[in-house]
């Protein structure tokens, strides 16, 4: 009749919300914006738009790969739905936060086994405030911080 509720996924989707409550609170006002989320939203611009790897041929700074992500993002939702293009971008870290956070979670699952242990790593990652306000920025880093806790959650092994 009723499906078995599952006390850990509503604990886990709870911990989840407070994480997304958090990071999105005034994350288009604070902190103030940069001259590198403009750069590097200007770069996925310049790629869909322009074809072009930067929108100047001497701005290749940075390694690609990160814009070429977020130009991705930039595809499916589009650069100015959201008022600024950086407020796009900012979304687009939120997202990143929220999967990055589930890749702390299931990495300290499958090293501990214990949800407690799990959920303590994921409580932790969501609600730093020095990770709410780097993340918030559109920065490569975060950028790769997802990309590398994918590859160490392949790494781990399975459980």
């Amino acid at each position: 009749m009723f499906a078995k509720v599952n006390l850990k996924k509503i604990v886990f989707l709870l911990v989840m919300l407070a994480g997304a409550v958090l990071f999105s609170f005034n994350m288009f006002n604070f902190p103030a914006y940069r001259e590198d989320e403009g750069t590097y939203v200007s770069q996925a611009w310049s790629l869909l738009k322009l074809k072009q790897m930067a929108p100047y041929t001497y701005w290749y700074d940075h390694a690609p790969g990160g814009w070429m992500f977020m130009s991705l993002w930039h595809r499916i939702v589009g650069f100015f739905n959201l008022g600024l293009a950086v407020n796009t971008g900012r979304v687009f870290m939120l997202v990143l936060f929220l999967l990055s956070g589930v890749l702390v979670y299931k990495i300290t699952k499958k090293i501990t086994g214990n949800f407690l242990a799990s959920l303590l790593a994921l409580t932790i990652f969501l609600v730093s405030p020095l990770g709410i306000t780097l993340f918030r920025r559109v920065f490569l880093d975060n950028i790769m911080i997802f990309w590398l806790l994918l590859s160490l959650n392949f790494l781990v092994g399975k459980k």
